[in-house]
């Protein structure tokens, strides 16, 4: 909250008080932020917090597009003079500057890094990385856990599993240490959803891993998608030479069985080896980790996180403006057993509360939200993770008042990346009461939404929200439109759990044909070459008896290439013939030289390097004449 105030403005653009004071006020009348009044950690009063209207994130969006294309020079120590993209300079520099910094530094056209005091120097600021890391607000009790988390981090153990009921406060509580720490780590925060696979995780690791300057994880998983855990084994113990990280893994129980293997197994391995340690938040114990011998005899630690104490409890129920007398707020506090959520109901009802937080919530708290506080609360229940709050004027005209009141009844928390998360429990009961249509409808809005976005997760999770709309029609569109650049912006494993997931009986005759195709090229993006050649056999089936005979050639070439690799060059040359006799019906100048060139490098196998030299020399020309 610190970093929305005046001051966490002016330091991150590196610019003074009064200028930050002068532009905020600027921008407040032009519409494009808003400024509120709010508790701020560390201040007694309150202070004002600024945040980015609707039309304030559309600006802001239109920027971050602009930066992909302004071109600045950049100088900095050892580096000559050089023009690059402003968008690529945090990617290049992240010893130096976010893209906050680097825009705010930018004078004529040129960012000095030689110039500038206290940057440029190498030392890499403190990186807290995670979406879902939730925004503190303040906390009551935990005294006893913060200590026992203290003890833990100062010891020689590589593990902590932190433990208990759902909701009680175990992500709040980590996260409040988290931020607290000094000196500070850095710090990988990742939340576990189901379906979430070890190549998510190391997708993401490599992303913050780049952000330090260590790049090899991020370059193996580039050229090689499918590498083998040894591989990926000895690259992280380069990246984590020599640097301090605490890995955090939110959700644990959702873990699948290759996700805790990796846990289990190399990541903690790699956590005897090096400075970094492994907190795991879950509600059950992890006994496949907890079951693993450290290497260093250094067992793992337990915290089991318990309900708020009494005096913990009360602090709470006055802190939500809870009416009533002391009578009724000790039976209040009584009534929750210390756990926060039913605490904040209770504030909210000026009632003590009874049974399981579902009834609770069903009998209490659902009936007193207004029709824009539930569209909002039901939308964001739908999301996977974390939910971008430019999203959800999609939702409802009042979005932003909706979402102030269902953070003040503890149903919505807000995140340090600008966003908000749904518990689970409140997740699980809003999605199975939400009528079938009505989720339908949110998740078409949803895919709106992400569709119109330019990045990698953008596109993932709109085909998601298009699948679970029922909207084959949409689905079928995108399909045939992206499916030729999918695979270049969304990684192949991810794209394969939301395609397969899409019923083929909805499709039309086209898109019926480009969904096989396009999981074969998942598949073997992601080293499965026989499942890839299953579904390029079924999509030329599929081709044939929808009237598309002429997307078979490339079929054929496809799985020509998979035989190739498997050493099956006697098949693969005969899907190649196949493939140019069909060509002749429906001529294609650059298949036909795709094809060449594929039958040049099986000729090459075969040692008939004369005829390999001619083919590919005739695939040459037909890719300049196409």
């Amino acid at each position: 909250m610190s970093a929305l105030t005046q001051e966490g403005i002016a330091a991150a653009t590196h610019s003074g008080r009064t200028t930050a004071t002068k532009w905020l006020t600027r921008l407040q009348s032009t519409g494009l932020v808003a400024g509120e009044r709010a508790h701020v950690p560390g201040h007694r009063v309150r202070k004002t917090a600024y945040r980015l209207t609707h039309e304030g994130w559309v600006e802001a969006m239109k920027m971050r597009e602009r930066f992909q294309g302004d071109i600045v020079e950049v100088i900095a120590p050892n580096l000559n003079p050089t023009q690059m993209r402003v968008a690529d300079i945090p990617e290049i520099f992240p010893a130096y500057v976010n893209l906050t910094a680097a825009v705010s530094l930018l004078r004529g056209g040129c960012l000095d890094f030689t110039k500038l005091q206290g940057i440029g120097s190498g030392a890499v600021a403190p990186v807290l990385w995670g979406d879902t890391v939730r925004r503190l607000g303040r906390i009551f009790g935990r005294s006893e856990e913060s200590r026992a988390l203290d003890a833990w981090c100062s010891s020689s153990s590589p593990l902590l599993v932190v433990t208990g009921l759902a909701g009680i406060g175990k992500s709040t509580l980590v996260a409040n240490w988290l931020v607290r720490q000094r000196p500070r780590p850095y710090i990988y925060w990742f939340e576990i959803q189901d379906g979430t696979t070890r190549t998510m995780l190391l997708r993401d690791l490599a992303a913050f891993l780049a952000r330090l300057g260590r790049r090899g994880l991020k370059n193996v998983l580039a050229e090689r998608p499918a590498e083998g855990s040894t591989v990926i084994e000895r690259v992280l113990a380069h990246d984590l030479r020599d640097v301090s990280i605490l890995f955090v893994l939110d959700n644990f129980q959702s873990a699948g069985g290759g996700l805790s293997r990796f846990v289990s197994g190399p990541l903690l391995k790699l956590s005897e080896e090096t400075s970094t340690k492994v907190l795991l938040i879950s509600r059950t114990m992890p006994s496949a980790v907890l079951r693993r011998k450290g290497a260093k005899g250094s067992p793992p630690q337990i915290l089991r996180v318990g309900g708020l104490d009494l005096s913990a409890s009360l602090a709470l129920l006055r802190s939500k403006g809870f009416a009533g007398d002391e009578g009724a707020l000790q039976r209040a506090a009584d009534s929750a057993k210390g756990h926060p959520i039913l605490l904040s109901f209770s504030a909210q009802t000026g009632t003590t509360v009874s049974g399981a937080i579902t009834r609770y919530l069903e009998e209490e708290i659902w009936r007193t939200l207004s029709a824009d506080e539930r569209a909002v609360l039901e939308a964001s229940s739908l999301f996977r993770g974390l939910v971008p709050l430019e999203a959800l004027h999609h939702f409802s005209p009042a979005w932003q008042t909706a979402v102030h009141g269902l953070q003040t009844k503890n149903l919505l928390a807000p995140t340090l990346s600008e966003g908000v998360v749904v518990h689970d429990t409140i997740r699980d009961y809003i999605r199975e009461r939400l009528p079938e249509a009505r989720r339908r409808q949110f998740h078409s809005l949803a895919a709106l939404y992400f569709l119109d976005g330019s990045e990698m997760r953008d596109r993932l999770e709109g085909l998601f929200h298009l699948v679970e709309a029922g909207d084959s029609k949409a689905f079928g569109g995108y399909l045939v439109s992206e499916a030729g650049g999918l695979l270049d912006s969304v990684p192949a494993t991810e794209l394969l759990q939301v395609l397969r997931t899409m019923l083929v009986s909805g499709l039309e005759p086209l898109p019926t044909c480009v969904l096989p195709e396009l999981m074969g090229d998942a598949l073997r993006a992601s080293g499965d070459s026989t499942p890839a050649l299953l579904e390029y056999r079924h999509a030329v089936q599929r081709c044939e008896a929808n009237g598309h005979p002429e997307r078979v050639p490339r079929l054929l070439r496809k799985m020509a290439s998979i035989e190739r690799c498997r050493d099956e060059n006697a098949k693969a040359l005969g899907h190649l013939i196949e493939a140019r006799a069909r060509l002749r019906a429906f001529p294609q100048i650059a298949e036909e030289g795709e094809i060449l060139r594929e039958l040049a490098l099986v000729e090459l196998a075969q040692g008939e390097l004369v005829q390999a030299s001619a083919d590919l020399s005739a695939a040459v020309d037909h890719a300049t004449e196409g």
